[in-house]
């Protein structure tokens, strides 16, 4: 094997070369760039099994660059050789995805929106294809192979269960509320107050991110996210919004209460909202291929919904699911 080396001379190509030499790329090793969040690194990476299988020659390795957030999760899927912990500017991976194709000894860009002059996200803001199908496209596989979801180690069990004993976690019984998301602003607190009154056990914020995002009437937790899937099998219910969280559990043994935005709920960078809103009511797991054994209950907001009618979603999808203290049945 010898190094990697884009030989023609455009400036696109230098800084190519800069990252393969870096990293030590020779010509039969591939190199993909996750450039967004955790959910789109999920899906990338539980589809790197069959790539592997279906792409990679004897002795190749496979080097995944991601955000610093996104690397502990990769090691759960045992297809990758090198992971890189390292945000590339968006703007160096269109270059990238506009420049190569997919081929070993080239950066290889994930980001839907970035190849097909934009087609490709176009497709999935009509909800026409998933994001799950978008990267399949980008990988060169077959739109019905298979997927391999994350499979936490027996130590990241044994952390989870401590994290969980230390906080006061009932196993089974208790809730975790997850207000943020990459693309999508925090719920106002307020619509989370009649389901905290309502649930029968101990609920719990996710601060991992944030310490003073603490919702009244909750308990703070900060979960390392190669602990999230065994913590959510501890916890029992999850209710977050719909983030790449709910990508990251669902294979564990648990309820996912997902909520679905308004177009009021987009963060200021996005320009086209009512796109924004359909792209996600394609993202529920089982429209994405994504399902596992998580059980999601999507709760899909109404663009007119404001803190009162959100709240009343919430408490009416899990009074259906019998847990509210008036309603305690098997859903």
């Amino acid at each position: 094997m010898s190094q990697a080396v884009i030989r023609t001379r455009a400036p696109v190509d230098d800084l190519a070369n800069h990252f393969l030499s870096n990293l030590g790329v020779s010509d039969i090793d591939w190199l993909i760039i996750d450039p967004l969040s955790i959910g789109d690194a999920y899906q990338t990476l539980a589809l790197l099994p069959e790539f592997r299988r279906k792409h990679m020659a004897p002795g190749a390795r496979l080097f995944y660059m991601c955000s610093e957030r996104a690397a502990p999760m990769v090691q759960m899927f045992g297809a990758v050789d090198v992971v890189v912990g390292h945000r590339v500017d968006y703007n160096i991976c269109y270059l990238f995805a506009e420049r190569y194709g997919l081929g070993p000894g080239v950066p290889v860009v994930m980001g839907p929106a970035m190849h097909a002059s934009g087609w490709l996200q176009r497709l999935l803001d009509h909800g026409l294809i998933s994001a799950l199908h978008a990267r399949k496209l980008i990988l060169g596989l077959d739109l019905d192979c298979p997927i391999r979801h994350a499979q936490p180690s027996d130590q990241m069990r044994r952390d989870a269960e401590e994290t969980a004993r230390a906080h006061g976690v009932e196993p089974g019984r208790s809730l975790l509320i997850v207000n943020h998301a990459t693309t999508m602003k925090p719920l106002p607190v307020e619509a989370f107050a009649d389901v905290i009154a309502e649930f029968p056990g101990p609920v719990f914020t996710d601060t991992t991110l944030d310490p003073s995002a603490l919702i009244p009437g909750t308990k703070p937790i900060a979960i390392p996210l190669d602990q999230m899937i065994p913590i959510a099998e501890q916890f029992g219910q999850i209710l977050t919004l719909r983030s790449g969280i709910v990508d990251l559990i669902s294979d564990a043994r648990t309820r996912i209460f997902s909520i679905y935005p308004r177009p009021a709920d987009a963060q200021t960078w996005i320009t086209d909202k009512a796109a924004w809103v359909s792209a996600y009511r394609s993202a529920t797991l089982e429209k994405m291929g994504l399902s596992g054994r998580a059980v999601e209950r999507p709760i899909l907001l109404a663009a007119d919904d404001d803190v009162a009618a959100i709240s009343r979603r919430i408490v009416q999808s899990f009074a259906y699911n019998g847990l509210t203290k008036a309603l305690k049945g098997v859903a």
